[in-house]
């Protein structure tokens, strides 16, 4: 241990040595090592000549004295200080201040601290010492130059001759003191870790309360299950929804509460969620209550995840059974709009084929062809017509007409208008399975009407076989193209598209156009009309 002082009385009275004790008797001073104790008795150490003078030269002789030889051996560090607090003398041991510790001498002692408020401490305490002669320590940092160290400071009052002065012992605890500083932050940082952790648990606790309430307010349900399905929490939205309590449903599959008609599919979309890891999904499913009502859920199903293997999963559900109601009504109430457009279909229909047998009835009592030319092609327009209300009307589809089975029904009615021509013609058709709404079917099936029908009456004169292709096929873009030709003699020169020449051309130009296409006309070889077009704009 680092040496301490301590005080013990003497019985020589009238000596030279360590302080008076109160009785005026002398004292030892005793110092105790690592070593063992060792008791100075500053009397024996003082030569007789010094003692008896009175006074001596403290700085010239006190080192030639037995005291000063033995202050110079010890291991501590010793200075001697005056009645004005200045250094008289400082022995060898010193040097672990600084090696120059001697320049120290004749400053005072307060001057190897450097904090003004500790230097006016050991001013006080040794003038305390001098004045009670009783030991005083004080803890402190002291050193000169640059270099410092932590010291615990023992001030004891001696007397040499008729001299009194104060022995200060400097003991080095600056290791000591880093030890109980690095412990004291050790201390600290722990002391910070638990409250830290503290906090968080409380912290920790009082969000898991929160959550706990806002999930028993939720207008959701909500609930739980483990990596089996079985019910590990249900909120008291979901326990009022299924009809069951807590208990009953404790220890139960989810699967429990599911409709019987579907719980071989939710099984299954749950299965392939858990094995192919699926985070998040949404389900919609009935369950039925305890009640026996059944209760439409729409729920997003969130896997359960701890250390990296499925737990569980934890569902939010909300109750659509309203809106599933809402769902059916409107069905039925679009069956019931079907059925009424497939009658309107059928009316239609009807009604054209009425138009189309008067003007067939009015055809067989025209005399003149030039009228009969001109009954016939409006009864194939009007066919056109009636023709796409029978596809709408016998097919499931009410919204758009498959063109290919169109047009073949259309040219296979047409080739009836133009019997007894007296040519042999022979249909080639390629049009590709297209699907178009009635504002695009129309036209295509009036452009068709009017091109075929032109052919036939007029590609033809001088009978003899015939051929007439019809070809509609998508190409770039958003564009289709429709091609109607045949190998008959051809197109008068003289005919330009548009210019009010033909009735029936003037309609295909209309058609056309309001198919945002054009019209390409070539009879180097027959007739033939290439029109590219796109979809009616709604």
């Amino acid at each position: 241990m680092p040496p301490i002082v301590n005080r013990n009385d003497a019985e020589a009275n009238d000596c030279v040595g360590p302080a008076d004790a109160e009785d005026g008797s002398c004292a030892t001073t005793q110092l105790v090592c690592s070593g063992g104790t060792e008791t100075l008795d500053v009397n024996r150490l003082v030569s007789p000549e010094i003692s008896h003078s009175g006074s001596f030269h403290l700085t010239g002789l006190i080192w030639t004295t037995t005291f000063g030889k033995l202050l110079q051996a010890l291991p501590v560090m010793t200075f001697l200080v005056d009645r004005s607090s200045r250094i008289v003398a400082a022995n060898s041991a010193c040097d672990r201040l600084s090696p120059d510790y001697n320049n120290a001498i004749g400053t005072p002692f307060s001057s190897l601290v450097h904090d003004p408020a500790t230097a006016r401490e050991l001013d006080d305490a040794i003038a305390e010492v001098f004045s009670t002669r009783k030991q005083t320590v004080v803890n402190t940092e002291v050193g000169i130059s640059q270099h410092r160290i932590w010291g615990r400071l023992t001030f004891r009052s001696i007397r040499l001759g008729v001299e009194r002065m104060i022995m200060v012992i400097v003991e080095d605890l600056t290791s000591e003191r880093q030890q109980i500083l690095s412990q004291q932050k050790h201390n600290e940082a722990l002391t910070k870790e638990i409250t830290r952790r503290e906090i968080a648990e409380q912290e920790l606790l009082a969000s898991e309360k929160r959550y706990r309430q806002v999930v028993e307010a939720a207008n959701d349900l909500i609930y739980t299950t483990d990596v089996h399905g079985t019910f590990t929490y249900l909120n008291p939205l979901a326990l009022s929804k299924s009809g069951y309590t807590m208990p009953e449903l404790a220890g139960q599959r989810f699967v429990m509460v599911i409709h019987p008609e579907y719980r071989e599919k939710v099984n299954s979309w749950y299965n392939t969620q858990f094995s192919e890891r699926i985070s998040q999904t949404y389900y919609e499913f009935p369950i039925l209550a305890k009640t026996g009502k059944t209760v439409w859920l729409g729920q997003n199903v969130q896997l359960l995840i701890k250390d990296g293997r499925v737990a569980g999963f934890q569902a939010i559900a909300r109750d659509i059974t309203d809106r599933k109601m809402a769902e059916e009504q409107l069905r039925a109430s679009l069956k019931e709009k079907e059925v009424l457009m497939r009658e309107i279909h059928h009316r239609v229909k009807n009604n054209l084929q009425v138009i189309s047998a008067l003007l067939t009835l009015q055809a067989d009592h025209v005399l003149e062809r030039k009228p009969l030319d001109v009954l016939a092609g409006t009864n194939a327009r009007i066919r056109a017509m009636a023709l796409v209300h029978e596809k709408l009307y016998e097919s499931g589809n009410m919204a758009q007409i498959r063109i290919d089975e169109y047009l073949a029904d259309l040219v296979r009615e047409l080739l009836g208008f133009g019997q007894g021509i007296g040519a042999e013609i022979a249909l080639q058709m390629c049009i590709e399975p297209l699907y178009f709404d009635l504002d695009t079917a129309i036209p295509i099936g009036l452009m068709v009407a009017e091109l075929f029908t032109n052919s036939i009456q007029h590609a033809f004169p001088h009978g003899g076989a015939g051929l007439i292709k019809i070809c509609l096929k998508p190409i770039e873009g958003d564009e289709f193209e429709l091609l109607v030709c045949d190998n008959g003699v051809g197109i008068p020169e003289t005919v330009e598209m548009g210019k009010n020449q033909s009735l029936g051309l003037d309609l295909v130009t209309a058609f056309a156009r309001k198919l945002r296409g054009n019209i390409h006309l070539d009879a180097s070889a027959g007739t033939e009309f290439s029109i590219r077009f796109k979809r009616a704009e709604v």
